[in-house]
């Protein structure tokens, strides 16, 4: 079994930036979105995007299926 990739901060600032777009919610200064770990560890699943928004993301795509069906309940 091969480990998933670990996003880095562009990767991260990329999806969070097309993620509020769609929503909406983009502004101007989401193109220089301040994107870090919300945390220590090896994992990194949970970013803090800006002073707004917690970016948690599925360490596998099992764990994603997981969370998607908890969601619906």
């Amino acid at each position: 079994m091969t480990q998933a990739p670990t996003p880095t901060v562009d990767t991260v600032r990329r999806l969070a930036r097309s993620l509020l777009k769609d929503s909406g919610h983009a502004t101007s200064a989401s193109a220089a979105l301040d994107v870090r770990p919300a945390g220590d560890g090896a994992g990194l699943t949970t970013w803090l995007v800006g002073s707004r928004y917690v970016l948690h993301l599925a360490p596998d795509r099992a764990t994603g299926v997981r969370w998607r069906r908890e969601l619906r309940l």
